[in-house]
């Protein structure tokens, strides 16, 4: 199987989504508007020669006082050789904390744009997520306005 992976690659017309997986952690600000810090850890493989699966976890301070823990699952699609990428996933996770008076589950769709950053020395990557529209499950409701997080990832 791998070897047919890499032929997938070779014939490809660019090869940055064809490298190994990439385990990573990123830290990043979000979701913005609220003041927030981020910190998620995941793992990204290739399925197709342009197209990354990218599954990981999330947890957000929101003054450390209250916190969002959520998993998320994106498709990710670079444009032809460039670094460039966009993709589309979902999160889901819950809100607790001091403020909250009781735990909130919530859904959200992802709207993705990124910058991978190959270089010898690391593997990384910028991205600025938005999810929009946001679904309280326990208030049956829909946020009026987009949560954005950018982050910044590096693998190991």
């Amino acid at each position: 199987m791998r070897l047919v992976f890499k032929a997938l690659c070779f014939l490809s017309v660019s090869s940055i989504f064809c490298n190994e997986p990439l385990t990573y952690t990123s830290v990043g600000i979000g979701p913005l508007p609220l003041p927030a810090f981020t910190i998620s850890f995941g793992h990204r493989a290739a399925v197709l020669p342009k197209m990354i699966i990218d599954n990981g976890v999330t947890v957000s301070s929101f003054l450390v006082r209250d916190y969002f823990v959520g998993g998320y699952t994106n498709s990710l699609f670079n444009f032809g050789s460039s670094p460039f990428y966009a993709g589309f996933g979902v999160t889901l996770g819950g809100l607790l904390g001091k403020d909250i008076n009781h735990p909130s589950a919530i859904a959200a769709p992802n709207l993705i744009l990124g910058r991978t950053l190959n270089s010898q020395a690391e593997k990384g990557f910028i991205q600025i997520t938005t999810n929009y529209p946001v679904f309280s499950a326990n208030d049956r409701s829909f946020d009026a306005f987009p949560f954005v997080t950018v982050k910044y990832g590096v693998g190991f």
